[in-house]
C-alpha cells in the first residue's frame, strides 16, 4: 500500500449531521464527502466547528491537522444558507 492511501485510511470518519433533510445523521469515509455540495450558492453550508469549509480537498486537509487526525469522527454539519430577507 502507498503512503497517500496509508494516510487517506488513516483519516477520522465524518458524521455528517444535516439540520435540514434526510438522513439527519450519517456515517460516512472521508472519500465519500467529495459527493458533498459545497458551493453555498446550491443551499447549504459544510460546517466543521466555526470553520466553513469550501471544498473536499479543505475537508481532507482539515481532517490532517493534529487536532483531528487522532478522532474517530468529525462532525461535519450540513446547514441552510440564510439569506437576508429570504
Amino acid at each position: 500500500m502507498n503512503s497517500a492511501r496509508q494516510k487517506k485510511s488513516k483519516l477520522p470518519k465524518l458524521r455528517i449531521i444535516r439540520l435540514t433533510g434526510y438522513p439527519r445523521e450519517e456515517i460516512s469515509d472521508i472519500k465519500e464527502a467529495r459527493y458533498l455540495t459545497f458551493d453555498h450558492r446550491f443551499g447549504t453550508m459544510v460546517m466543521v466547528g466555526r470553520q466553513l469549509v469550501k471544498s473536499y480537498d479543505e475537508l481532507v486537509k482539515l481532517a490532517e491537522e493534529d487536532s483531528y487526525k487522532d478522532k474517530e469522527f468529525i462532525d461535519v454539519v450540513i446547514t441552510p444558507v440564510v439569506f437576508p430577507g429570504g
